[in-house]
């Protein structure tokens, strides 16, 4: 199947090293956060009233929980591009829309808070521009899929 390529490579191996840099960044985060509770402690000074016991262990057990789903989703994205199903890619790619809707959100806050730390801001900035990029990419691959997929099932409609 011949595809766009972006930069030096096609959309499929861009799909592929996408899934490849979710799945380590969360799959890491997801292993440092349950074997490092304290890594918690940066998130929890934001949010002064749930500082006590149970306040830190919900936000714990939320931000683990988040982050495995993250690393479930980087594992579904890779086997709908090695596997080249559209229904997972379709997935990965509307959860990638409200992920970047959810960072929409989040900038705006910070914005709208002006004690916010700046880095905050600029590390939501960043990751919400590169999510856009891959579900730029994800979705043009998406799409090629699809029609190559129509083109196969056509082909044997008519032999």
């Amino acid at each position: 199947m011949g595809g766009k390529h972006i930069v030096c490579c096609g959309t499929g191996t861009w799909t592929r090293v996408i899934g490849w840099l979710e799945l380590v960044r969360f799959g890491y985060l997801t292993v440092v956060y349950c074997a490092i509770p304290s890594a918690v402690e940066d998130e929890m000074s934001l949010l002064p009233g749930l500082t006590d016991g149970n306040g830190a262990m919900v936000i714990f057990i939320g931000t683990v929980l988040t982050y495995a789903f993250f690393t479930i989703m980087a594992i579904i994205l890779l086997c709908g591009a090695y596997q080249r199903i559209t229904c997972l890619i379709t997935a990965w790619w509307i959860y990638s829309i409200v992920s970047i809707c959810m960072n929409s959100l989040v900038i705006i806050g910070l914005l709208a808070n002006v004690g916010a730390p700046s880095f905050d801001l600029v590390q939501v900035v960043v990751d919400t521009l590169f999510r856009t990029f891959c579900l730029w990419i994800v979705g043009i691959y998406r799409a090629e899929l699809k029609s190559a997929l129509n083109c196969e099932l056509l082909t044997i409609i008519e032999n």
